[in-house]
């Protein structure tokens, strides 16, 4: 039997209550894709209003978080899919894909962009998405 996780937006007044649980599961996906986020960064923008935090349960516990923002450019506004964090992937990962297509709809957005370590590409590419520009980094 397969499971239909709980994936919803955090209420702004609940973050305080949710984040120690969430804030490990960012720290290691900050590590594993050695990101610029920090959690201490992660949390304020949420708190400013500028990202949305999101929990993907199943009936009994937190399986995982994300975080959200909208980006306006030249051509459209991007759902940024800004981090993701947690386990059992395997089990969530095609409901977490649409989902995020559905907020991008919801936010009239033109696409959503994710940023991450290469081994998402493949996992990504499962469902439908194509790799987009690639990232530059040069440490000054």
């Amino acid at each position: 039997m397969s499971t239909t996780f709980g994936i919803d937006p955090v209420k702004p007044e609940h973050v305080a209550v949710v984040w120690p649980e969430v804030a490990p599961l960012f720290e290691r996906a900050i590590e594993r894709a050695d990101s610029w986020d920090t959690v201490a960064s992660l949390r304020a923008d949420v708190d400013k209003g500028n990202t949305v935090l999101w929990l993907i349960c199943d009936r009994t516990s937190l399986v995982a978080a994300f975080i959200t923002g909208v980006v306006t450019s030249g051509r459209g506004r991007l759902l940024n899919a800004v981090i993701l964090g947690g386990s059992r992937m395997s089990e969530w990962f095609v409901q977490f894909e649409a989902k995020l297509r559905d907020i991008a709809k919801s936010e009239d957005c033109k696409a959503v962009v994710a940023v991450g370590r290469r081994g998402w590409k493949r996992v990504f590419e499962r469902c439908g998405w194509a790799e987009g520009p690639v990232t530059m980094l040069r440490i000054v």
